[in-house]
């Protein structure tokens, strides 16, 4: 048997849907409310990239071309948001039923702080990349060429800001990959 703990404030790290339908005895909760749980939207408009990288990256507004690991590399990295009209059209190309053509896009490289991440001289980053429809009118995330053509777009805008960016491998996640929809109940084709 499980004990019982009593608690004014309960926090959870599983998703609401979770939460409210499986952790949450139904009686404490409003038939308004678990509607409104039942049936909450989990698409979502990014694309997670994990890239394995053959050198740091060197960015033209940072001036360096060492190989040696600076400032700029342990922070977020945020490209392609130059100003609101880059982030709206971003945004706009989503809201048009395509990957956007310049992604916003949030890099990190944590392999310049835990260097186990990766070999020697080598390193892994992380991309958030938006805007890009959970269902696109022009393809499917399923498509392994599709998902390339909107890895190699991200990769071409990041050697805008990093000439040289030099791509070993990566892997790719959107929100409607099989990977994305196991465990989210919710999910609904």
């Amino acid at each position: 048997m499980v004990p019982k703990l009593g608690a004014s404030v309960v926090l959870s790290n599983a998703t609401p849907y979770k939460t409210f339908m499986y952790l949450v005895p139904r009686e404490l909760l409003s038939d308004d409310f678990v509607r409104s749980i039942e049936f909450s939207d989990y698409t979502s408009g990014t694309t997670k990239i994990n890239v394995a990288i053959d050198r740091l990256p060197h960015f033209s507004s940072y001036g360096s071309k060492k190989d040696e690991v600076g400032p700029h590399h342990t922070a977020t990295i945020r490209i392609g948001c130059e100003s609101m009209e880059c982030i709206a059209a971003a945004c706009q190309d989503a809201c048009n039923g395509v990957p956007s053509r310049r992604p916003i896009m949030e890099m990190t490289i944590p392999s310049t702080l835990d260097e186990t991440m990766s070999s020697p001289g080598k390193h892994v980053v992380g991309l958030f990349t938006q805007y890009t429809p959970y269902k696109p009118t022009d393809g499917s995330w399923e498509d392994p060429s599709y998902r390339e053509l909107y890895a190699e777009r991200c990769f071409s805008l990041i050697d805008e800001y990093a000439p040289g960016f030099q791509v070993i491998g990566h892997w790719i996640q959107h929100a409607d990959s099989p990977r994305s929809r196991a465990g989210n109940r919710s999910y609904r084709r």
